[in-house]
């Protein structure tokens, strides 16, 4: 929870940033209070705050992964990220953004001989641009 008043300030900045966006904050009050109306309240009480407020801090304080592959560390939340969404790389519609169905007439008509750099060949067929989930 947010200790200093810098700290404070962010999380409001934060917060009516994600407001103004459309975002639904729930029991942002509580959170700027420093209570926790979370079923696991007392584990978060009892962490850092850096360890449960990542924004606007130095990514080094953040937990950390240590990779061999790379010689270094990088942050738990990334680690975490990338293997769940190669886990699920494969799965169809896991980010669908819904294509315009204007869009999608326009590109049938084009023959892929016109599209140039190979870029026919990127598509692995006419379902993927129609939903969105094309390499386009």
């Amino acid at each position: 929870m947010p200790s200093s008043p810098e700290d404070r300030l962010r999380v409001a900045a934060v917060i009516s940033a994600l407001k103004a966006a459309g975002v639904r904050v729930k029991n942002w009050k509580n959170f700027l209070n420093g209570e926790s109306t979370h079923a696991h309240g007392d584990r978060y009480k009892q962490e850092r705050p850096c360890n449960i407020f990542a924004f606007g801090r130095d990514l080094a304080l953040l937990p950390q992964c240590y990779l061999p592959e790379l010689g270094g560390t990088v942050p738990r939340f990334l680690v975490d990220s990338c293997e769940f969404l190669s886990r699920h790389l494969h799965t169809e519609g896991l980010f669908r953004k819904t294509g315009s169905l204007s869009r999608i007439r326009a590109l049938r008509v084009i023959e892929p001989q016109t599209w140039g750099c190979g870029m026919a060949s990127q598509f692995c067929g006419w379902h993927a641009m129609g939903d969105g989930g094309g390499a386009n």
